[in-house]
């Protein structure tokens, strides 16, 4: 292009360039004339070119980023699950693992890594590369809680992580002695405050869904109810049972056998409705007159800045395991009632969770502060 250009260079330019070659006073200024017309004529087609590299590099990059949306998955898939392999949220895992490798047509692992309440493999699944090549199951409040229960928090669980689907929640169920003589809610808040000293309710620990959901409702009630620890489940409702402990709030599969043999009743339940298999216990909306789920749900998730295609084609096998007998089947032996959220869904609810965990982490603050 340079040489076409000065082939149109003006010719008496450069006839007067040659004749005045040899001592002429006015030489210095026809230079001057000619170096800058070149350098117009070499920036122009600088400008030129660099357009032209610019939007080639753009036009295969965006082609390679199409071939491998559309080629996605072209190897093994990992689903990092933050608890024990046995937990519910790895049995959950492993069974939507088995159930997407048909749809996808590679295997998906399922690599467990527990430790810190969720933060080590919740940390190591945000640090994944954002290709579309590792997911996560999790479950919340632990998800949310766990880092706000550090200083600094580790991650912002709302910027390190693109959310894929939500499957379902396993509620959690106000639970007393069976030969109580409290049979309703409403009885339980007369008992408390006839019997001040017998007010106490099991938790499972600092940050566990038991103690967050207790000292929300004790807060929006007034209810004073002191908190004891446990280690395990199975030891604070053995202690329910023995009368040792008033009351607690656990997640059902953990007090389902107790509750089916007779030796705990269900006062109220923490699903959006009430369930079917104990008609006569109001959910927590009704007995507190407000709205106010307690449940722990369940989902998967990637790293953020996976491409939203990849992101779609994971929701869509999600969606297609999700149908099948198998994954329903699974869900109804964990205790998990199935809801299926989408990207967009699972987004805006996370921003609630979000709220929801500070408030609830400031509550519990509040209670180990008052007398």
């Amino acid at each position: 292009m340079l040489a076409h250009r000065l082939a149109a260079f003006p010719i008496d330019w450069i006839r007067i360039f040659v004749d005045h070659s040899l001592g002429d006073p006015n030489f210095g200024t026809w230079i001057i004339h000619f170096s800058t017309y070149l350098r117009t004529e070499v920036t122009a087609v600088s400008i030129v070119l660099r357009t032209i590299l610019v939007a080639l590099a753009g036009t295969l990059l965006s082609a390679q980023a199409n071939s491998q949306a559309e080629n996605f998955p072209s190897r093994n898939l990992r689903m990092l699950v933050p608890y024990s392999a046995g937990s519910g949220v790895d049995l959950l895992a492993r069974s939507f693992a088995h159930g997407m490798e048909g749809p996808l047509k590679r295997p998906v692992v399922v690599e467990n890594r527990e430790g810190a309440t969720g933060i080590i493999g919740t940390q190591a699944a945000a640090r994944a590369p954002a290709d579309g090549y590792t997911l996560m199951a999790n479950a919340n409040p632990p998800f949310m809680v766990a880092p706000l229960s550090q200083k600094p928090p580790p991650y912002d669980v709302l910027t390190a992580f693109a959310p894929v689907a939500r499957v379902g929640s396993v509620p959690l169920v106000m639970i007393i002695a069976a030969d109580s003589p409290v049979k309703s809610f409403v009885q339980l808040r007369e008992y408390i405050k006839a019997h001040p000293d017998k007010a106490t309710y099991a938790s499972t620990g600092n940050g566990s869904p038991g103690q967050l959901y207790t000292e929300t409702v004790k807060s929006a009630t007034g209810l004073r109810l002191t908190e004891v620890p446990y280690k395990s489940s199975t030891q604070a409702l053995t202690d329910v049972i023995g009368g040792q402990i008033l009351t607690s709030l656990v997640s059902l599969p953990a007090a389902d056998q107790l509750i089916q043999h007779g030796l705990l009743r269900v006062l109220a339940v923490g699903s959006r409705e009430r369930l079917k298999r104990f008609p006569d216990a109001p959910t927590l909306t009704e007995v507190l007159g407000s709205p106010q789920e307690a449940s722990v749900w369940y989902g998967f998730l990637v790293p953020a800045g996976v491409a939203p295609e990849k992101i779609a084609a994971l929701y869509a096998t999600v969606a297609k395991v999700f149908d099948t007998e198998e994954a329903q089947k699974s869900m109804q032996t964990l205790g998990i009632i199935p809801e299926l959220q989408s990207p967009a869904q699972f987004t805006a609810s996370l921003r609630q969770n979000a709220e929801a965990a500070r408030r609830m982490l400031s509550l519990v603050e509040q209670s180990k502060s008052s007398p």
